[in-house]
């Protein structure tokens, strides 16, 4: 009963002083904010297409039961890939495709004329 009535007692609290009640909801944004910081891999190094639908539902999730936006979500999401370098070219040692040498290659009407 205890329990009860500080939960009551808090809930009052909070319908008062909305100042409680925001900096509460910024406190546990701001928890959020890092929990998904410290866990996210850009885009490019999830293994498929379902892994990367699965992770960017997960981010709106947890930014939407937080109260944010769809537009506060997507800047957040594009401040996350600026941070972690997301967008920064692969290294071109890594995926540098080796260019073809070129073959001399006999016209067609040369190789093909009657002798």
């Amino acid at each position: 009963m205890h329990a009860t009535r500080l939960g009551l007692l808090t809930a009052a609290i909070i319908a008062i002083n909305p100042a409680v009640a925001a900096a509460q909801t910024r406190a546990g944004l701001a928890t959020t904010l890092r929990q998904l910081d410290a866990a996210f891999v850009c885009p490019q190094f999830l293994p498929s297409d379902e892994a990367r639908r699965v992770e960017i539902s997960q981010f709106g999730r947890a930014l939407a039961a937080k109260g944010v936006s769809f537009a506060q979500a997507t800047e957040i999401r594009a401040r996350f890939l600026t941070r972690h370098n997301c967008n920064a070219p692969v290294e071109a040692e890594a995926t540098a495709i080796a260019e073809p040498t070129s073959a001399t290659v006999a016209p067609i009407a040369i190789a093909t004329a009657p002798q």
